[in-house]
């Protein structure tokens, strides 16, 4: 039986092609391709190149670090362009470095690329004075190097003792003498002194001590246990003790002074509040 060929419809021709061996070539794929490779040749240099290095680095507020020992570590934290910089891992890293550090804000600068740094510093409250120098101590209890007395409450450390000759009555009041220095206490910034909770103890009685016995604050010593010695203009030293809570102190001094004057009894050393019984001289 004859084979039946097939039909093939209206307008349609099939034309067979026959090469010897040579395959069109996809100039459109190769020029696509082509232009992808230089975009992002172009993309990795440009990622790595001088354009998106960080120019500057200013940095504000850092006064007792000093910004340039900032403006360092910053320059040695950044490896990369402005980017990749990470400023969240930048601010945890000199945290952590600089106790002294409070707060960090950090701004990204582009086109000229700049990292822009305002360093807030923990302030000293408090001069502590030992055998070796004076330092300023913040609310955290913490030292921010050293320190003038000026301004600050003065607090000599347990073991740095001052000459605690008072002035007389009806001379002037004089500044609170230099410590002794059989008891040499070398410090450094970050060092911790005492907890916060002693610190602000120390701000309270200076707050509140002088408007119930109208008789100015000299200096605080530090006692054994975080006991702590007030010396007043008139002469007389009021112990304290951080067992009790200074409002239950300040009671029981209220009422001991009302005992004195109703004893017609003057007192002229001290007021003795580390134990439950008030002792006074």
């Amino acid at each position: 039986m004859p084979k039946k060929r097939r039909r093939q419809l209206p307008g349609h021709r099939s034309t067979l092609v026959v090469t010897k061996g040579n395959v069109p070539i996809p100039w459109r794929r190769l020029l696509v391709s082509a232009a992808l490779s230089v975009v992002a040749a172009g993309m990795i240099m440009l990622w790595f190149s001088s354009f998106l290095k960080v120019n500057v680095i200013t940095v504000q507020g850092a006064e007792a670090l000093s910004a340039e020992l900032i403006h360092d570590e910053v320059a040695a934290l950044v490896t990369g362009n402005i980017f990749s910089v990470n400023t969240k891992s930048i601010k945890q890293t000199l945290l952590e470095r600089y106790p002294l550090i409070y707060g960090i804000d950090m701004t990204k600068r582009y086109f000229p690329n700049s990292l822009e740094l305002t360093i807030t510093e923990k302030k000293p409250v408090i001069a502590w004075h030992t055998g070796y120098g004076i330092y300023g101590v913040d609310m955290d209890g913490l030292v921010t190097g050293i320190a003038s007395a000026e301004g600050l409450i003065p607090v000599y450390a347990f073991g740095a003792q001052p000459d605690l000759a008072v002035p007389q009555e009806g001379s002037p009041a004089e500044a609170p003498p230099p410590p002794a220095t059989g008891s040499l206490i070398l410090l450094h910034e970050g060092d911790s002194v005492a907890s916060s909770e002693f610190i602000r103890y120390i701000l309270d009685i200076k707050r509140m001590l002088p408007q119930q016995l109208n008789d100015p604050i000299l200096y605080f010593v530090q006692g054994e246990h975080h006991d702590m010695s007030v010396y007043l203009e008139s002469g007389i030293r009021v112990l304290f003790s951080t067992d009790f809570t200074l409002e239950s102190e300040l009671k029981r001094l209220e009422d001991t002074l009302k005992e004195s004057e109703n004893q017609n009894k003057v007192i002229t050393d001290r007021v003795d509040l580390r134990f439950q019984k008030v002792y006074f001289e």
